[in-house]
């Protein structure tokens, strides 16, 4: 009986091809559209879903009004890091500034012969040690507590080492960045996954900032650098509407 309704079907659509042609396309675009979006969607939703506090953790940014015009800005004023520490004990260890560095060359001498490599925008960035007490990284050698807390210290990731250093153990090497300041591999992290807004693959410590000479203006609250960013893991017990509110006496 069933082979009977699959014939007479197969006749029907033979019968009226051209609707048969035109439902069947849009049938197919229709699921091919569906999947497209929720692949999309479920992409997005992915990113920094490895972090176990990921509901805790928050990205400070100042709202800005000029000449008539708002609008948001990730960049924030030095300052501010020194500022929260302070009028927010809670959070002292649980505050962190990346400063992202661009156009950058990494030089490395190997018995002699200087390699020379250019890393992306982004991909360098300084990076003070408490950011590790808010994000889960997977180290392979080395200690959150202690590898960026020395000034020319710099951690890697384990593709970035082979980048710099191939097969050889990355350990105790030494690279120097943009001919300004040398610093010493001290620890080594497994690669983060592709969905992390944290796309960091050399972190130079915080500590070497000045000392390497980049744009900072630590008193300066009127100055801002986009690559200068500021994160922060609120306790359970402050809410994020609550700390808004607490931000503006800052």
């Amino acid at each position: 009986m069933i082979k009977n309704y699959l014939i007479t079907s197969f006749r029907n659509l033979r019968r009226n091809w051209n609707f048969t042609v035109i439902n069947v396309t849009g049938l197919t675009l229709g699921l091919a559209c569906c999947l497209l979006i929720f692949f999309t969607v479920r992409y997005e939703l992915s990113f920094d879903a490895h972090q176990k506090n990921v509901d805790q953790l928050y990205r400070l940014v100042q709202h800005f009004k000029k000449r008539g015009e708002k609008g948001f800005n990730p960049g924030m004023p030095l300052p501010v890091l020194a500022a929260l520490k302070n009028d927010f004990p809670e959070i002292k260890n649980q505050v962190a500034c990346t400063y992202a560095i661009k156009e950058t060359l990494i030089t490395i001498d190997k018995k002699g012969n200087k390699k020379k490599i250019s890393d992306p925008f982004y991909a360098i960035s300084f990076i003070a040690p408490e950011f590790f007490n808010m994000l889960d990284y997977k180290w392979l050698k080395g200690s959150p507590s202690t590898s960026l807390t020395s000034p020319g210290s710099v951690v890697l990731t384990e593709t970035q080492a082979k980048k710099y250093f191939g097969n050889d153990e990355p350990m105790g090497k030494t690279i120097r960045v943009n001919n300004h300041m040398n610093f010493v591999v001290t620890g080594l992290l497994a690669d983060p996954p592709l969905t992390t807004n944290f796309p960091f693959q050399t972190m130079l410590s915080f500590s070497s900032l000045k000392e390497y000479g980049a744009f900072t203006n630590w008193d300066d609250w009127a100055s801002t650098y986009g690559g200068g960013q500021v994160y922060l893991k609120l306790p359970q017990s402050i809410t994020q509407q609550k700390f808004e509110k607490q931000l503006l006496g800052i």
